[in-house]
């Protein structure tokens, strides 16, 4: 009886393993970042590119920043901070990585203007005023 469960469970272990094949070479997967905060004047110009200072944290090691997103309408402009995690990185350990990137941006009006950055868990903004080129 003893023997019996011995061979049977030798022949469990290779019956319940499954071989994962790689995935292809350039093989990522896109999204939102976690945002802690952002940085930006509280007052620019017209047609002056003013930059936008954005930090928080990535998931895993296995993330990277990758780009912003921006999209400005009805004076207000919206930033997503986009980060791109390598499906080949295999096991990672499981801990928190900061990141801190910055993009510009040129304002094409004056008056006041809302900023805000999405993130993958919240969204922080700042309202700051566009004046005339002088």
């Amino acid at each position: 009886m003893k023997r019996i469960c011995v061979v049977l469970f030798l022949l469990a272990i290779p019956l319940g393993c499954k071989v994962i094949d790689p995935v292809s070479e350039e093989a990522w997967y896109y999204d939102r970042v976690f945002v802690e905060g952002m940085d930006v004047p509280d007052s620019v110009r017209v047609d002056e590119a003013f930059l936008i200072r954005v930090w928080g944290h990535l998931p895993d090691p296995s993330w990277a920043f990758d780009h912003f997103e921006l999209l400005f309408e009805d004076s207000a402009l919206t930033v997503w901070p986009i980060g791109r995690k390598d499906l080949n990185a295999g096991y990672v350990i499981q801990v928190l990585v900061p990141f801190e990137a910055e993009a510009s941006f040129d304002p094409p009006q004056s008056g006041m203007m809302d900023v805000e950055v999405v993130g993958k868990a919240g969204t922080v903004a700042k309202r700051i005023m566009v004046t005339d080129r002088r």
